[in-house]
């Protein structure tokens, strides 16, 4: 299945999602473990998004964290294994107003 990103018209990135029918089982990557570890994507509201992956067989990893960004915002975010286990990274932003000089 492809997923068309928002943004970039009707013909712009997708994302693939795929299964095989046969899978090597590996031990679990971490967040800060070396390559492509996670996915993140900016999501409404956190809670209730965290609450959806949970009910569909998510797992969380780690706890919901808000924090300031300087020059950027406010930041809550999360991490989440999917029922296959890859590591979803969910975030919203309250973004800071520009300041004009």
């Amino acid at each position: 299945m492809h997923l068309l990103l928002p943004g970039h018209g009707d013909n712009g990135p997708t994302l693939e999602i795929f299964t095989y029918q046969e899978m090597n089982v590996c031990k679990p990557l971490m967040a800060n473990s070396v390559g492509l570890t996670h996915i993140a994507f900016e999501v409404a509201d956190v809670d209730q998004t965290l609450d959806l992956a949970i009910k569909n067989g998510g797992h969380v990893l780690g706890r919901v964290t808000e924090k300031t960004v300087d020059g950027v915002g406010e930041l809550k975010f999360v991490y989440f294994r999917d029922p296959e286990g890859n590591i979803v990274e969910i975030q919203s932003w309250k973004k800071q107003g520009l300041i004009k000089g």
